[in-house]
Parts: C-alpha cells; structure tokens; sequence
C-alpha cells in the first residue's frame, strides 16, 4: 500500500521550473515572485465523487483534468492568465498510486497547455475521491473583469453552445437513452464533459479589442450565472429563443426525455464557456475583428433583478434554475 510520502514524491515529479516560482513542491510552502505591474487572481474550485460525477462516468485522468478546468475558467473569467496551480487530493485508503498517477497526467495535460504545472499540495484520506484545486493567475494593474457592472442596453454574449454538459449527464443516467442518440452526438456531449476546455484563448483576443463591462464562467448554468450579473448590476436579463444556438444533441435528448431544449440549454451547468456583457459598439468592434462571440440577449430596466426567457412568440418566462451543490444533502 502507498505512504503519503509516496504520493508527495508523485506530486512532485509533475512540478516543472518556471521562472517566476522560486521555490515549488517540497517545502512547507511555495514562494511566487511579484510583478509590480500586475494584479494576482487566486481561485478554488472542487470535483467531487458522487457530488459532480458517478465514478463509472469519468476515467482518472479525466478527473485531474476536469478538476482543474473548472478552477482555470474561473481566471478566464476575470480576463487573467494562469501562474500555477496547487492541488489538494482526498483519497480512498485503497487507491493505487498508479491510479493518483492518472489524475495528475490529466491536470498536467491541460496544464501543458498554458504553460503551467502544480507548485504545491496536499493529500488526505477520504472515503471518496476529492479534488480541490487552487489555481494562482494575474491581470494588469486593475485590468480584472468582475461580476459587475452590466449597464441597460447593454449586450449579453456567450463562448460557445451550451446544454451539452447536461445532455452528457442525461446520457450516463438514463437508462438505455445513449442507444436512441447518434453516436457522433453521444461522443461529442460525452467528451465536453469529460475534457472542458477553459476559455482563455477568446477572452485574451476580446481583451485585446475591449474590455467587457462584466463576466463570468458557467458553472451553475446559464440561467442560473446571469442571474448572479443581473443581481450585481439591479437590471433584468432578457435571452431571446431566436438567438440561442441549440446543439444538435441537445435538441435529440430533449425529444427522448421529453423536455423543451431550451431548459436544458439555459440550466446545463459546469458548462466552463464564458458569459460577457458589453455596450452594443464594443460587441460590433468585435465582429469587425472576427471574434466569434454569440449574442444572445440583452439587460433592461426592471422592478426586480430577474432572467426572462423571450420565445419566438413573444411570452416571456421568469427562467433562473441550475446546478445547485448541496442538492445531494
């Protein structure tokens, strides 16, 4: 059976020198030089068995890889660019160290691809796996984008499609439902779940153009995260039915478990696509540019920070439902 040290050992072997860590793993903690220009972002997020996922439904490196996406798309989010990563692993007392080998080439794969690695962590026994990454970013003086501060008029954008992590997550639960999906569909959904990948990418060519007035990461939702911008700001969210794309799966699951497309689409969290508001111009300067972001509706006046959903008839409904975490208790 692995000792602690043992994993710690493991642990370290992932760290890759980088110039603006000091000093890494294997000390009581890790020391990051400043730049005196730019801001830190520091973030934390956790992927928990039989919480975020049944253990049939992710292989182990798509644990370690899922896990520090969702913490990477929280400093998309807020326009910064990853440093380094700490983990915190929970494991069951019977797990093999080649299994924690796995988890860690999943975070290193994606790590790989902005150039970072973890500079420090811990491990613990649980009854179950968990994995909770802390994630060291940093943004110009001040340049951070936060929750606030959407004003009337002005547009709501997203990434990319959503309602595909939700489709993914009806496919594992109901029975014999992936059998009626075209495989093509089924493996798409199936991989978005499975791999997400943080938006970094798209908001650094955004942040080159404009700044957005305000963002966040789909995690609990579409609905659910607009209605956390709409609070912030005291302005009603309006999302237009003509405007949302509508992945092909997505409408395919919904006919199967009979659903309107449009719920699971506005409620399907952990999504990690990017939602950015911005006046009507800086969305045209983007298009002029070929940024390829995706209207879909815009904030208004109102009594009472609320997100309606506008269908194609004109009724609007009251539409704030996501994932919620402590629905397992």
């Amino acid at each position: 059976m692995a000792k602690e040290s043992d994993f710690i050992r493991l642990a370290q072997s992932f760290f890759k020198q980088h110039n603006r860590i000091k000093l890494g793993p294997g000390d009581d903690a890790a020391i990051i030089s400043e730049v005196s220009t730019n801001d830190l972002v520091v973030s934390v997020d956790a992927l928990i068995e039989n919480v975020h996922f049944e253990p049939h439904w992710l292989e182990y490196e798509d644990m370690g890889y899922r896990a520090l996406a969702a913490s990477l798309s929280d400093l998309a989010a807020m326009g910064a660019r990853p440093l380094t990563f700490f983990v915190n692993l929970e494991l069951p007392t019977d797990i093999e160290i080649d299994e924690v080998r796995e988890i860690m080439q999943g975070m290193s794969a994606l790590g790989e691809k902005f150039c970072i690695s973890p500079a420090g962590g811990n491990f613990t026994a649980s009854d179950r796996i968990g994995i909770v990454t802390t994630v060291v970013g940093e943004v110009p003086k001040d340049g951070y984008i936060a929750r606030c501060c959407a004003e009337e008029g002005d547009i709501i954008a997203i990434t990319g499609e959503v309602g595909i992590v939700e489709s993914a997550i009806r496919l594992f639960k109901v029975y014999n439902l992936a059998s009626k999906i075209d495989h093509k569909l089924r493996s798409t959904a199936i991989m978005k779940f499975r791999r997400p990948m943080p938006r970094f990418e798209i908001i650094e060519k955004v942040r080159r153009v404009v700044k957005p007035r305000a963002s966040i990461d789909i995690s609990d939702g579409l609905s659910s995260d607009l209605f956390k911008l709409a609070e912030k700001a005291d302005l009603e969210a309006v999302i237009y039915e003509e405007l949302m794309p509508m992945p092909e799966v997505v409408k395919a699951v919904a006919n199967e478990v009979g659903v309107d497309p449009w719920k699971i689409a506005l409620s399907s969290g952990e999504e990690f696509e990017l939602i950015l508001v911005m006046p009507p111009e800086d969305f045209k300067k983007l298009q002029s540019e070929g940024i390829e972001l995706i209207k879909i509706g815009e904030f208004r006046p109102t009594f009472r920070p609320t997100v309606k959903f506008v269908k194609t008839n004109g009724r609007e409904i009251d539409y704030i439902k996501g994932f919620e975490h402590f629905s397992y208790l």
